[in-house]
């Protein structure tokens, strides 16, 4: 017996090890997997540091450019806020402050209570200024630009310009998916104004150098002997769960606690079946004996039936049936304990009983009364038979209908793209031209990009929730998008 426990029990702590060893390798993995983005990410906003690429003046036909000023990023739709009350500190805009946490996500696209809506348009940045076109154009120039905040849950930016005594400063709402290339451009347009372009690309390689040094190591491998007790595991387990982890709060393992043993209480009182009611017995003597299950057809039951003083021997009583001719003689055991002109009662006879072939009732021995079928459990299976009937083709009718009417509405946004918006560079959804593996900047003015657009290396593919990403041919592409959806492509020769 010991040594069969002891075989079981290595057995226990070789698979442990193997699937501690595959826990470990999928956590390694995912971390790697977030850290390769951001490097990916630092390595890219260092390459536009340096070499920036202007947007083209007929993508922005709204904003009058002065002699020589160059476009680095616009979007089409950004919301201009006022605050009614206080709002975040706001600081000299420095590169040096500059990390890609001011970047990350995700952010919230809803306006907060506190915040008026004054206007909305669109917006751009240049080499100069920072432009809203909205119902009244409002711009803020760089070198007068004095202080900034980025809000770090939401998608607004507040801005503050020197020599104004207007009130609280305006924030600019954009959406969530612009926020990380507007944030980015408006330092790096900052840090040009300010001479200071090489210094900012510097600060972006030491950020990318110090990023180097905390990629995750390669988990130790665990063996049979690292294995705890197995006895251990689900008392630690029930512990965890009544009582809360070990750093936790005494309030929050007391209140954990107090609602495990309630929600234990309740699952308790649904599982357990509840007790049998059983019927109490009758203070007479035939009670008795149909209690304790010996009353039957053999059971002189016709003798029961409660009778007149003038009927108490009851000779000329007959019963319809098939033994009508045969005259009735009550029981000389019940007679005889029966007092003359004292009628005896009749017990209730329980619901599933069949009526003695002796006693009266219009039916013959040993007949079974018909019984008849309750109308509504037959409507009612023939409407769950049509209801599963119409399950099926009115579920797939449904979808096909949605999907053809998205893929008329996708048609309609333009023949020769295929459904994709309108855009100057020609990209479309159709089936021929090249893949788009270096997108022009302004690509997230006319299309919603990912979060984490820019930190591709891919190209453009569009994801099922109509977001499109830069990891198109990566395995985990648009992995927090439900999936790849097309491939976004270029006009041949573009």
């Amino acid at each position: 017996m010991a040594t069969s426990t002891g075989i079981h029990l290595g057995a226990w702590r070789a698979g442990w090890a193997r699937r501690e060893n595959a826990r470990r390798g999928r956590e390694h993995e995912r971390a790697s997997s977030v850290w390769k983005r951001a490097d990916a990410e630092l390595r890219s906003l260092a390459s536009t540091a340096r070499t920036p690429r202007p947007v083209a003046a007929d993508q922005v036909p709204w904003l009058d450019l002065r002699p020589g000023e160059q476009v680095w990023w616009h979007s089409p739709a950004v919301r201009l806020v006022r605050a009614a009350g206080p709002v975040p500190t706001l600081r000299r805009p420095r590169f040096h402050d500059f990390t890609p946490s001011q970047l990350a996500g995700p952010f919230a696209d809803r306006v907060p209570a506190e915040l008026r809506v004054v206007d909305a348009g669109p917006l751009a940045i240049t080499d100069r200024r920072v432009v809203f076109g909205g119902t009244q154009r409002r711009e803020w120039v760089l070198v007068r630009l004095a202080a900034l905040a980025h809000d770090p849950d939401r998608a607004i930016t507040w801005l503050s310009a020197a020599g104004t005594h207007d009130g609280p400063p305006f924030g600019l709402v954009l959406d969530p998916y612009a926020v990380a290339g507007f944030r980015f451009h408006l330092i790096r347009a900052l840090a040009e104004i300010a001479g200071r372009r090489n210094e900012f690309a510097a600060h972006l390689e030491r950020l990318r150098a110090a990023h180097q040094r905390e990629r995750p190591p390669p988990p130790p491998t665990a063996g049979p002997a690292d294995a705890p007790n197995p006895v251990r595991l689900p008392l630690a387990a029930l512990a965890r769960l009544y009582a809360g982890p070990s750093g936790a709060s005494a309030f929050r393992r007391v209140t954990q606690c107090v609602a495990m043993v309630a929600m234990t209480l309740a699952l308790a009182s649904v599982a357990l079946p509840a007790l049998p009611a059983f019927p109490r017995p009758s203070a007479t003597a035939s009670g008795r004996l149909a209690a304790a299950g010996l009353g039957g057809a053999g059971e002189d039951t016709e003798s029961l039936v409660p009778h007149g003083s003038d009927d108490v021997n009851g000779s000329d009583t007959q019963g319809p049936g098939p033994d009508a001719a045969r005259p009735f003689a009550p029981s000389p055991r019940v007679s005889r304990s029966r007092q003359a002109g004292v009628a005896t009662p009749r017990p209730s006879a329980p619901a599933t009983r069949r009526p003695s072939a002796a006693a009266g009732g219009g039916q013959g021995r040993g007949r079974d009364l018909p019984q008849a079928q309750d109308p509504a459990d037959s409507a009612g299976s023939s409407g769950s038979q049509d209801s599963a009937g119409l399950s099926g083709p009115a579920g797939s009718s449904g979808s096909s209908g949605s999907s053809g009417s998205s893929g008329s509405a996708g048609s309609s946004g333009g023949a020769d793209r295929c459904g994709a918006p309108a855009n100057p560079y020609g990209y479309h959804f159709c089936g021929y031209g090249r893949p788009i593996a270096s997108p022009e900047p302004g690509v997230c003015g006319y299309f919603r990009c990912t979060t984490d657009f820019w930190a591709g290396t891919g190209y453009l593919v569009q994801c099922r929730d109509d977001a499109i990403s830069m990891d198109g041919g990566h395995r985990g592409a648009c992995a927090g998008h439900r999936g790849v959806l097309r491939m976004l492509r270029g006009t041949p020769g573009r």
